[in-house]
């Protein structure tokens, strides 16, 4: 119960509730006492008359959020409604996660404020009508029932508890501004709010757009078209508290696929409009414990194997065109985070979130690079053309190659195609070839080009794993005989003195009839261990800090236990007994004892997901509901 309660008191948005008996006066007598710096937004003109169910929307000055929380603090059920707005959108102050109005706009509004009926401070004639015709044209859209172009009539069904047309040219007669009836509709007012400077930057509207859907379709007409080639550049923005990790941040971005076509830092160039335009010009701390600080160095890369997002990132980051960008953000938030308490944690780095907007950025910065920026591009992609026939693309990270089924003469097979400058990941699938020839497992290599290698196609009979058990153990384990072949191969390698680092059981399939293939050997290498057993292999045990060979991303820290992590969760026996030479009974026994294990945690998930269904938790909800109101 007190569970409940906590979820239904955490503040969800701008809505609050002024406290306790102050009526609508003394609220605004109260924030002039206290010196705060805000406006009242709209429906100001019958103040202190407020209409049942109408809230009051405040504009509040970033610095003064804290003098208003004690007068804040009242009930849904009892109070009067506000919706609190800051500058930057901080502290449960935004719209939508997104600051009310730009920070520029913001601090306009605040300092050309003026008092309305000695009561409340509201914005001058002008600031009035045009941060009106924002809300309406941004947050609102055709919900507003103001029509989408000149000649269009009203939406119809869209939002009628106030007539925008009216009201729109009303304050543009207040304020001076030039406005013909047949001007009052979205496209107009937005090429307006443009002309005065008032339009929000392109990354902040595709934000909006995605609870827009007039300026989704405005921003989509409007979208500069680049070529394909061109939509794997994304550019990275470091701040002032990531700057000294530069050269590790530069590693990271080439582990996870970037190529760096160029970079610089914002001191030595114009910076002003990218910290103003980016990000809507918001550089505060947003969910972190402190702020990472002002941008100071911007990263143009190229991917030439874009991963698509999926629909529910997109819908997180409208505009997304490559989630490989979201991983390699977070990885690089980890990399300054990890070693620091919670209380010292930030946000070091921003990304563009597709190729026509990392152009956008750069061109704030050095308009003058972006035609040598486009053909580094088109020559990384040129090189990265397949010369066969592509069926279809096979799945992966693709952070070094990228996996494609092509047709080869006349039979399948599968096509590796490796980035620029990854050439000693395909050396060492040739040399795992080489040095697993004994073995009838290693996949066969049809062709080797300058960075490419064509594979045999081999069929998978699915008869890797058993014991599949739904819910408990959907994929199953891998069979033990197989495992014994796995063992083998990993002795092959180290009696040859090597580690396969980075073994993954998807590299593994069984084929019908050439029985166990291992498919991938990128992190093929030397190893430091000594000894012909498995004792201190690569491949199952974490690396030392001595190790100077080349690890996989997830690999960043010693930490990382390659076994428990990548293949325990498949095998289901211990490593102990994975190192052994032990008998397949003797696999099968502990693999059952794993399954019992796994069977009690999962039956407890089950009755938690049936809690969160059932309608005794709704009850509960209704209870609390009615307690705290």
């Amino acid at each position: 119960m007190n569970a409940i309660i906590r979820r239904l008191r955490a503040r969800k948005g701008a809505r609050r509730f002024v406290s306790g008996q102050l009526s609508v006066v003394e609220f605004f007598r109260e924030l002039d006492v206290r010196g705060v710096n805000y406006v009242v937004l709209r429906w100001y003109e019958n103040l202190p008359e407020i209409d049942p169910g109408e809230d009051i929307d405040i504009l509040i000055a970033d610095g003064d959020v804290h003098k208003v929380a004690s007068l804040l603090n009242g009930r849904r059920s009892r109070h009067q409604a506000v919706d609190l707005y800051s500058e930057t959108g901080i502290d449960g102050t935004s719209f939508k996660t997104l600051p009310y109005y730009t920070p520029r706009i913001a601090k306009e509004i605040l300092d050309g404020a003026v008092v309305w009926n000695g009561l409340c401070r509201v914005p001058n004639p002008r600031d009035a009508f045009l941060s009106m015709a924002y809300h309406v044209v941004y947050h609102k859209g055709l919900a507003s029932n103001v029509p989408a172009k000149s000649g269009d009539g009203r939406a119809g069904d869209g939002y009628k508890d106030h007539d925008y047309v009216t009201i729109l040219a009303d304050k543009a007669t207040n304020a001076g501004v030039l406005l013909d009836p047949t001007d009052v509709n979205l496209e107009h007012l937005d090429d307006l709010l443009g002309k005065l400077g008032w339009r929000p930057p392109v990354d902040t509207l595709t934000k909006l757009a995605a609870h827009n859907p007039w300026l989704k379709d405005r921003l989509a007409s409007e979208e500069e078209k680049i070529s394909e080639h061109l939509s794997g550049l994304v550019c990275f923005i470091v701040r002032e508290r990531g700057v000294q990790l530069l050269p590790r941040i530069r590693d990271t971005l080439e582990k996870f696929g970037f190529d760096n076509l160029w970079e610089t830092s914002l001191d030595d160039v114009d910076g002003e409009g990218l910290r103003a335009h980016v990000r809507g010009g918001v550089w505060n701390r947003g969910p972190w414990s402190v702020n990472g600080g002002e941008p100071a160095h911007l990263i143009m890369a190229y991917d030439v194997f874009p991963v698509p997002p999926h629909a529910g990132e997109v819908a997180k980051q409208p505009g997304l065109n490559n989630r490989r960008i979201l991983e390699a953000k977070e990885a690089l938030r980890k990399l300054y985070n990890a070693s620091r308490p919670p209380e010292e944690r930030c946000n070091i780095v921003h990304s563009s979130d597709s190729g026509a907007q990392a152009l956008q950025y750069l061109r704030f910065v050095d308009a003058d690079i972006e035609e040598t920026i486009k053909l580094q591009a088109n020559e990384i992609y040129k090189k990265h053309q397949s010369p066969f026939k592509i069926m279809n693309e096979l799945g992966g990270s693709s952070r070094r190659a990228k996996v494609f089924q092509i047709q080869y003469g006349d039979q399948p097979a599968v096509l590796k195609m490796f980035r620029a400058g990854r050439e000693p990941f395909m050396e060492r699938e040739i040399a795992a070839r080489e040095l697993g020839e004994p073995l009838a497992n290693m996949s066969e290599i049809l062709e080797a080009g300058e960075n490419y290698l064509v594979l045999k196609h081999y069929g998978d009979s699915d008869q890797l794993r058993w014991m599949r058990i739904p819910v408990v153990n959907p994929r199953g384990f891998i069979r033990p005989t197989y495992i014994r072949e796995i063992r083998r191969i990993l002795l092959q390698f180290r009696g040859a003195g090597y580690d396969w680092i980075d073994l993954h059981p998807d590299d593994l399939i069984v084929d019908e009839r050439e029985g166990l293939k291992a498919l991938d050997f990128e992190f093929l290498q030397a190893s430091p261990a000594t000894g012909g057993g498995l004792n201190g292999s690569l491949a199952l045990f974490p690396p030392g800090d001595d190790f100077t060979g080349e690890l996989p991303v997830d690999f960043g820290t010693s930490a990382f236990d390659p076994y428990e992590k990548l293949l325990r969760p498949s095998t289901g026996v211990p490593v102990e007994l994975f190192v052994k030479d032990a008998p397949g009974w003797r696999l099968a026994l502990a693999q059952i004892a794993s399954l019992a294990r796994k069977a009690v945690p999962a039956s407890i998930a089950s009755l938690r997901a049936w809690f969160r269904t059932s309608h005794l938790r709704t009850q509960l909800g209704a209870i609390a509901r009615r307690i705290l109101d």
